[in-house]
C-alpha cells in the first residue's frame, strides 16, 4: 500500500496524467470591451507553471462579461468541472493591483482560478464544498501569490 497510485503527490499525478495543451476558446468582446490577457500569453503562462497548471483544466474561455446579481466586477470565475473563464474588460479600466499592467492582472486572476481548480481538483470532485468560501478564496490566493514571481519572469515575453 505505500506506493498507491492514490497517494502520489498532485505534482507528481500532474505530471504523469496531463496530456496535451488546454484548449482556449475566445469570444468577441463587446464594443468597448476587450480581453487584456491574449490566448498566448495565457499558453505561455500555463507552459511556464509545468503540468500542475493544466492538469484537470479542460477548457479556459475569454468570455464577454455575465450579469451577476449582486457583483460589481467580475474578472474570473472556476466552473465545475476544470472550466475557467476569464471576463472581458472595459477598454478604459487599470489594473487594481499597484504595479500590474491589467494583463499581468487578468493573469494573475487565471493563477487564482488555478488556485480554486487545483483545491476542487485535489479534493476529489465532490459535489459538497470542503472549506467555507473564505478559505477556498484564501486558499487561491496562496497559490496566485506564490506564482506571482512567474508573472515577472515572464513579463518581457508577454507581448
Amino acid at each position: 500500500m505505500s506506493r498507491s497510485w492514490r497517494t502520489d503527490p498532485y505534482e507528481i499525478r500532474a505530471a504523469r496524467r496531463t496530456r496535451g495543451p488546454v484548449p482556449i476558446r475566445v469570444t468577441a468582446p463587446r464594443p468597448g470591451h476587450l480581453h487584456p490577457a491574449s490566448p498566448s500569453d495565457i499558453r505561455t503562462l500555463l507552459t511556464e507553471l509545468g503540468p500542475i497548471g493544466t492538469y484537470g483544466v479542460r477548457r479556459i474561455e475569454l468570455r464577454q462579461q455575465e450579469s451577476h446579481r449582486g457583483a460589481k466586477e467580475l474578472f474570473g470565475q472556476t466552473r465545475y468541472p476544470g472550466l475557467i473563464r476569464l471576463y472581458e474588460q472595459p477598454h478604459w479600466r487599470t489594473s487594481p493591483l499597484e504595479g500590474m499592467t491589467l494583463r499581468e492582472f487578468m493573469l494573475y486572476v487565471l493563477l487564482h482560478e488555478l488556485g480554486h481548480h487545483i483545491h476542487d481538483h485535489r479534493s476529489g470532485k465532490r459535489p459538497a464544498p470542503t472549506l467555507r468560501t473564505t478559505d477556498a478564496e484564501h486558499t487561491a490566493d496562496l497559490f496566485a501569490r506564490r506564482h506571482t514571481p512567474t508573472l515577472a519572469r515572464l513579463r518581457h515575453q508577454l507581448v
